[in-house]
C-alpha cells in the first residue's frame, strides 16, 4: 500500500524494466498510487495514468480499472 512504490512498479511495467512491458498493469499501480497520493505528487500520476492510457485499448483500460478494484477489495494481496 505504499503510494510511491506503486508509482515505481509502474513505472517498471510502463517501460519493461526487469519485468514484461505491460500497459495494463502499469495502469494499475499508477492508478493504485494516485489514489493514495495528495498534492503535487498525486497530480504527477494522474498525468502518468493518462499518459499510459494512450497506449491502451478500451477493453485494455477496464481491465486495468477492474484490476484496481479487485487490488484494493484485497487489499493488495495478489496484486
Amino acid at each position: 500500500g505504499h503510494a510511491l512504490a506503486q508509482n515505481n512498479l509502474a513505472e517498471l511495467y510502463y517501460a519493461g524494466l526487469g519485468v514484461p512491458q505491460d500497459d495494463v498493469r502499469a495502469y494499475m499501480w499508477v492508478n493504485l498510487a494516485a489514489i493514495h497520493m495528495k498534492g503535487d505528487e498525486q497530480k504527477q500520476a494522474t498525468e502518468n495514468r493518462d499518459d499510459v492510457a494512450r497506449r491502451m485499448t478500451p477493453a485494455q483500460i477496464a481491465e486495468a480499472k477492474r484490476l484496481t478494484q479487485q487490488c484494493l477489495t484485497r487489499k493488495f494481496k495478489n496484486c
